[in-house]
């Protein structure tokens, strides 16, 4: 390869390093951009984890309290609390201060059997040990919860 073609190879590199370079820095400010947004306009997004033996570890770890939610896809009551209570901005601001957990429970049938779940939805606080604190079964409107929570 002559001196003419590195040349043009080399500047190439040059411009196609930098043009990824733009792209990285665009898409950090679009995620900051969204964050803020999110913030200002009250949005929280939660973390829901389905593995409770990690989540127990995390929760000793950050030494927080975990709140599980057993569900089934077909219960109406579980789309409620979901949809109105679980959404509601106080709420899931509250939440950010427990490990979260769902659980499908057609889907673990164990962990149901081990926490006697008998029905859906059921919100159970555990400490961080894994300990059962308390239970609610059934749905439970946004200060109801919040009240629970305490």
């Amino acid at each position: 390869m002559d001196s003419s073609m590195k040349k043009i190879v080399l500047a190439l590199g040059i411009i196609i390093v930098g043009l990824i370079l733009v792209f990285v820095i665009s898409n950090q400010g679009q995620k900051n951009s969204k964050e803020l947004q999110n913030q200002s306009t009250g949005q929280i997004d939660l973390q829901w984890n389905s593995d409770l033996d990690a989540s127990i570890k995390q929760a000793q770890k950050e030494n927080k309290s975990i709140l599980i939610d057993f569900y089934a896809d077909w219960c109406h009551n579980f789309k409620d609390l979901d949809t109105k209570t679980l959404n509601n901005v106080d709420v899931k601001q509250k939440l950010h201060n427990y490990i979260l957990v769902k659980i499908n429970g057609d889907k673990s049938p164990e962990i149901m059997s081990k926490y006697n779940i008998t029905g859906y939805p059921t919100l159970m606080l555990l400490d961080k040990d894994g300990n059962i604190i308390k239970t609610q079964i059934g749905f439970i409107d946004s200060p109801e919860f919040l009240e629970w929570l305490k």
